[in-house]
């Protein structure tokens, strides 16, 4: 059975409730990583409603960024899913996994062009988003060859 203080964590930080997220890390009776049944994080779920104040909070609290659910997903992912910019900058700042995104996104020009046909689309190459063009100065990807 999982402890009463995780579920309400978790509760807090989805709903941008900061003022309980804070209370529930000071008073440490949440596991600040503890996940639910579905491997879902605090963390996850404010990246996911893109509560920044919540995610600074958790972060503060030594949140695990990396962390993944049953589904595969981290908190960097669930931010990106419902677009939320402000929320994946912090995350990175935090050194969530780029790559993920950057992959999600758009393929590299070195990967092998007949595994994909997106290369052969002018869109392919439309301009980045914000927060992709951050991701790619900061981590400066090099591609491999297949």
């Amino acid at each position: 059975m999982e402890p009463p203080a995780g579920m309400e964590l978790r509760g807090a930080a989805a709903t941008g409730d900061n003022a309980r997220v804070q209370e529930l890390l000071l008073d440490a009776s949440a596991s600040v990583n503890h996940a639910g049944n579905n491997g879902v994080t605090a963390l996850m779920y404010a990246g996911l409603y893109g509560h920044n104040e919540s995610i600074e909070l958790l972060l503060g609290a030594s949140a695990s960024v990396d962390e993944v659910d049953n589904y595969g997903r981290t908190a960097l992912m669930c931010a990106q899913q419902n677009r939320h910019s402000a929320s994946i900058e912090l995350l990175l700042g935090a050194s969530a996994r780029w790559i993920t995104l950057v992959f999600l996104a758009r393929q590299p020009s070195c990967m092998r062009q007949d595994s994909m046909a997106m290369h052969q689309s002018r869109s392919c190459w439309a301009p980045l988003p914000r927060w992709i063009t951050l991701m790619i100065k900061a981590a400066q990807p090099s591609c491999v060859r297949v």
